[in-house]
């Protein structure tokens, strides 16, 4: 409770996403470490858990866009921030009152705030998500879908939803070049994105070669 009421939490950028046709950043993701008395790194998932059990995240989560906003002014920068958000937050009431304020302010820069909800929990609840989505868009500010793989997750959610960025699981990049089910599945996802104005974006890709397929595929980007 004292970490997130007194924001005693860090926020460092993480995953920088490149496009692929204009080589620019295009999104980095919010990262957050918090850290005890000592000065002690606390394993976040463990942190983020206590938080969830206890209804603090909501308070967390508002924490960390009020640190993101304050980075794109200061450093003034133009690419897109990705910032995770808890269920819990999505559903919650009292956030959407506060983010409707909070947008009001910073209407400037409501586009660069993107918000990163996994497509598990999407899976699980596609309803709830479609409303958040619709309203995210109502403030102007985006949403993107991450970790996407056909395990859990139908590209038809990916029509319903209609988000305005995909991020599909790591595992898909890694070994794409030589993996024609890969290459298929994202070829699939890169045609929904074109006819639903939703960029198709890779994560974690190591190879040159998957680097390359990717980029040829005509996905909107990719992390290193």
């Amino acid at each position: 409770f004292s970490v997130i009421d007194n924001q005693q939490y860090n926020v460092s950028f993480v995953g920088q996403v490149e496009s692929f046709q204009t080589e620019q950043l295009l999104m980095e993701e919010a990262f957050t470490q918090a850290v005890d008395k000592k000065g002690n790194a606390i394993a976040i998932g463990t942190f983020v858990s206590i938080a969830e059990k206890f209804s603090k995240i909501v308070d967390l989560d508002k924490g960390i866009i009020l640190k993101v906003i304050d980075y794109i002014k200061v450093q003034q920068i133009q690419h897109a921030v990705a910032i995770n958000l808890s269920t819990r937050t999505v559903k919650s009431s009292d956030f959407r009152s506060w983010l409707v304020d909070l947008i009001k302010n910073n209407q400037s820069i409501s586009q660069q705030l993107v918000f990163s909800i996994s497509s598990y929990a999407v899976a699980k609840e596609v309803a709830v998500y479609k409303e958040f989505i619709a309203f995210a868009h109502k403030l102007n500010t985006k949403v993107i879908i991450k970790r996407f793989e056909t395990q859990s997750t139908s590209p038809d959610i990916a029509k319903e939803l209609k988000p305005d960025f995909i991020r599909l699981a790591r595992d898909i990049g890694n070994g794409i070049a030589a993996d024609e089910g890969k290459k298929a599945f994202v070829e699939t996802m890169q045609g929904i994105g074109e006819l639903l104005d939703i960029a198709i974006l890779a994560e974690n890709v190591h190879s040159e070669s998957d680097y390359s397929c990717m980029k040829n595929i005509g996905i909107a980007g990719a992390s290193r």
